[in-house]
């Protein structure tokens, strides 16, 4: 049987649901704390920048063990308390590197949204707290991890600009959960890049090592 998450008042990770020891800076420094020092570090943090289609982007995570399984858990399976878990330790660093920026964020289709009852990427990256502009929408029901590599790049067939959505003149943080081939990255950045902003960046939880 898996372990349940408490409602009780003593504070669990809610990754491995082990007690805090509040024994660390960091647990000193965040009271309200939903990962434990031991799985963050698991988590590998490493901020590696690299340039896509004319965009610097910054990837939080590598896309280890660790961090597939948090997201397959909170985007396969519903967890909407593993959302909370990822950008935890990082976010006062996040709300000032993009305090002037708007979010954007790749699309998912719709059905998969209702399905889960939230859009991943809106969840975690809204709590940088700046503004999320509703963009971008998915047409049909293709889910890029059953696709080849050939397919995902003609990923942008099937990502299109909401009607009457403006960005001229914003400072726009592009935001998605696995950077992998980069088809949707450039999809979605050569919509965005039509509309007149005034700069663009990228940020991905995590990106996937070339094989």
């Amino acid at each position: 049987m898996p372990s349940k998450k408490s409602n009780s008042a003593t504070a669990f990770c809610r990754i491995c649901f082990k007690k805090f020891t509040r024994s660390t800076v960091k647990t000193l420094l965040y009271k309200n704390n939903h990962v434990c020092p031991s799985c963050y570090a698991e988590m590998g943090a490493k901020f590696t920048r690299f340039s896509h289609f004319h965009t610097e982007f910054t990837a939080i995570f590598p896309y280890n063990q660790k961090i597939q399984t948090m997201i397959y858990q909170f985007k396969g399976c519903g967890d909407i308390e593993m959302g909370e878990c990822f950008l935890e330790y990082i976010l006062p660093l996040l709300k000032i590197r993009y305090r002037n920026y708007v979010l954007i964020g790749a699309p998912s289709a719709a059905s998969h949204n209702q399905k889960r009852g939230y859009n991943h990427v809106e969840f975690i990256f809204s709590k940088i707290g700046i503004p999320f502009i509703d963009a971008l929408e998915k047409i049909g029901e293709r889910k890029q991890t059953d696709c080849t590599v050939k397919e995902r790049k003609k990923v942008g067939q099937f990502i299109r600009w909401k009607n009457g959505v403006s960005i001229r003149g914003k400072n726009v943080l592009f935001v998605d959960d696995v950077f992998t081939t980069g088809s949707t990255a450039k999809a979605c950045l050569a919509l965005i890049y039509k509309h007149h902003p005034a700069k663009v960046r990228g940020l991905v939880l995590a990106k996937a090592e070339k094989t």
